[in-house]
């Protein structure tokens, strides 16, 4: 505003944020919104992670707020069909899926046919419904054990457990975040991501995301022990 710039639109993950793994809570979601309406902005409200929820039950999107069509849903079905089916969707007025279209033509003009059918054969026959339920069992446990094993193997780390999504940040105070993952990878055949090219400042400088959704529980207590090791090692 100071610099005589118009803020366009506002694009928010609300719920397991990707990397942090937070959750919105309802408050924020209709103070987000009476923003927008305020400045007369449209928010972007990415789904992705909507229906892999942890603990309890779903929040209520934004859109649900919504009652001057500001808010735009997107979402993908990678996350509970499939990481391969790249099959995603959005809900918005005539004018804006225009220029959506006009936008996804010119870069692959759709997603796959056999896809397409795919995910409607998935839905019609109610499949995402068992594989929803599914996913969140799996996460769950697969990020309980993540986090006993931070706990257990890494003193000092900090970091919020993730109500929802597959995402963990871990801080590691005194660390470059960067420098940590790529020591990890070459000596220890671990992979993360650096918290800092997540960050328009230096606050993701000290942290790494960790992904529990794909590795084994066994890789997962493996992979935050060599973490532990690397860590000690570098403050020593």
């Amino acid at each position: 505003k100071n610099e005589g710039k118009k803020i366009k639109l506002i694009y928010t993950i609300p719920t397991g944020q990707n990397p942090s793994g937070a959750t919105m809570s309802i408050d924020k979601r209709r103070h987000l919104l009476e923003i927008a309406s305020k400045y007369d902005l449209l928010i972007i409200e990415d789904m992705a992670y909507n229906y892999v929820v942890l603990e309890g039950s779903s929040p209520p999107t934004i859109k649900s707020f919504d009652r001057e069509d500001r808010v735009i849903p997107i979402g993908t079905l990678s996350k509970i069909m499939g990481t391969g089916f790249r099959v995603g969707w959005v809900v918005a007025t005539d004018l804006i899926k225009k220029y959506v279209v006009s936008e996804k033509q010119p870069i692959d003009y759709c997603a796959p046919a056999i896809s397409q059918y795919i995910a409607i054969e998935f839905l019609r026959r109610g499949v995402h419904k068992i594989s929803i339920e599914r996913s969140r069992e799996v996460y769950r446990i697969k990020r309980d054990v993540m986090i006993r094993s931070i706990e257990e193997k890494i003193r000092g780390a900090e970091f919020s457990k993730p109500v929802a999504g597959m995402f963990l940040m871990l801080r590691l105070p005194n660390v470059d975040g960067t420098l940590f993952a790529e020591n990890l990878m070459e000596k220890y055949k671990v992979a993360v991501l650096p918290g800092k090219p997540f960050y328009t400042d230096d606050k993701g400088r000290d942290m790494i995301r960790l992904n529990f959704s794909r590795p084994s529980i066994d890789d997962i207590k493996e992979a935050v022990d060599k973490i532990g090791v690397l860590y000690r090692e570098l403050k020593s």
